[in-house]
């Protein structure tokens, strides 16, 4: 009882504070009575800082929620130590009082507000540029990607889990009207996610100064990383063939591009920067790290530690250290580093499994493969032949890629992906891929929408 007073009075506070939002930048932009959001963005560098905000937000959602929910969903993982919010995610039975995983969800939605907020008033701000104009739409229109590809991977069952994706997805936000909004489709909600990439990729810069903002490869690689998760092999090969064919990005030196090291920032398509004194990197390292042979508050599974431990030399082990009660993982043991949101190594082993899937140019994703495999032992001793036919290449690229994206919330929408496909006898956790639990529960006031559909409770037994 106590526990439900809690959360009845946060969503009180939630609800007050959106009201108070609406009052102030939701408004009928035909009564001038009432203070408008078009008062507010006066010129064009008042337009950027909605942008600049949006980005922190992208931050704030990137620190740490983003990979330990999808880690909490995996087999990579074992239960929490002390949060019953993650314990909630862990045990794959979310209700809508998990006010972790409501404020996960609304960070998402701040994202879409503050790209919607630019595309609803950039027209009658005066003194852009045409190009200047451009540039920014194009980058909104990413930040709302980005926030509805991120709401729908982990509010709603994969693409795939119906033969016509009619099943239910996410609520698109395409205005930042207070309106109602229901739950689309998985295919209208794809088929807007990649609308709004594939209208942004012509007018984004093709470098910026450190990659933190959207370029042109960063549309092309979170695209990819949507043609993926639909398994849409041809899209997700166009599309990494770009942003390699562009020279710009290279394979870091190191196999842990959360080191901060110099070479690291070559890999990063997009990441969050992350300096001393700011440790936009806290969370993250926060539920992963802990002192000496402590247990985190997230560890390692005995799995995963099996699976990146069986071969001998290679570097990624190095991840990992004995802990009580099992593993934990070494990742994010800096003090503060920057978070890659998209990069290289990623794109390649989406390409190697991509061109394995549709049998073409093998000689590319054997060399994609055996480039990751080669960082790892710093040497071409566990390197695939190269004369690997499509299902040992696909294989290797899966191996791989569990070994060099733990903790980031990859591996559940991997197996979601498999399963999707209509690939046998994927469980995660002895549960089956698509199971009620694996679609965390919406947050209490979407339940207040008439018509709403909240997903189903009960977890995965």
């Amino acid at each position: 009882m106590k526990r439900i007073k809690i959360y009845l009075i946060g969503s009180f506070l939630l609800i007050t504070v959106l009201f108070s939002c609406k009052k102030m930048f939701d408004v009928d932009p035909n009564d001038p009575s009432q203070i408008r959001k078009a008062d507010a963005l006066k010129k064009p560098s008042d337009v950027q800082e909605v942008l600049n905000a949006g980005y922190d937000n992208i931050s704030n959602l990137f620190n740490g929620r983003v990979q330990y929910y999808g880690e909490l969903l995996s087999d990579n993982v074992i239960a929490p130590k002390s949060n019953n919010d993650y314990n909630e995610v862990f045990n794959r039975a979310t209700i809508f009082f998990n006010s972790s995983v409501g404020g996960f969800y609304g960070d998402m939605y701040k994202i879409i507000y503050k790209a919607n907020t630019v595309l609803d008033f950039i027209d009658v701000v005066p003194g852009f540029t045409a190009s200047e104009k451009a540039r920014m739409i194009a980058e909104a229109k990413f930040m709302r990607a980005l926030g509805h590809f991120t709401a729908v991977k982990y509010f709603a069952q994969p693409y795939g889990y119906t033969s016509d994706n009619s099943h239910l997805g996410i609520p698109l936000r395409k205005n930042s009207t207070p309106e109602v909004t229901k739950r689309s489709t998985c295919k209208e909600s794809y088929d807007f996610i990649i609308k709004d990439l594939t209208e942004a990729v012509p007018d984004l810069p093709e470098t910026n100064l450190n990659n933190t903002n959207a370029t042109k490869y960063a549309a092309k690689a979170l695209l990819a990383k949507v043609y993926f998760q639909m398994n849409d092999f041809a899209n997700v090969i166009s599309q990494v063939n770009d942003i390699v064919n562009s020279n710009l990005f290279g394979l870091a030196d190191s196999v842990n591009i959360y080191d901060n090291s110099t070479s690291a920032k070559k890999e990063m398509i997009f990441f969050i920067k992350s300096v001393n004194n700011d440790q936009k990197s806290g969370d993250l390292r926060g539920n992963y790290h802990d002192v000496g042979s402590n247990q985190p508050q997230i560890g390692v599974s005995a799995n995963l530690y099996a699976v990146a431990s069986s071969r001998s030399g290679d570097k990624r082990t190095a991840y990992y250290a004995a802990c009580v009660g099992g593993f934990r993982s070494l990742k994010f043991d800096s003090a503060y580093f920057n978070i890659p949101v998209l990069y290289l190594t990623d794109m390649l082993l989406m390409r190697a499994e991509a061109l394995a899937e549709t049998t073409t140019n093998l000689s590319v994703a054997i060399a994609d493969v055996n480039s990751i495999i080669s960082r790892a032992f710093g040497g071409i001793s566990q390197n695939i032949s190269s004369g690997s036919g499509a299902e040992t290449i696909k294989v290797a690229a899966r191996f791989e890629r569990r070994l060099e994206m733990p903790m980031e919330g990859d591996r559940v929408q991997q197996l979601k992906r498999m399963g999707a496909k209509g690939e046998p006898n994927i469980l995660i956790r002895n549960a089956p891929w698509n199971c009620n639990g694996l679609a965390l529960q919406f947050p209490a006031s979407e339940s207040t929408i008439k018509g709403f559909q909240m997903n189903p409770e009960g977890g995965c037994n």
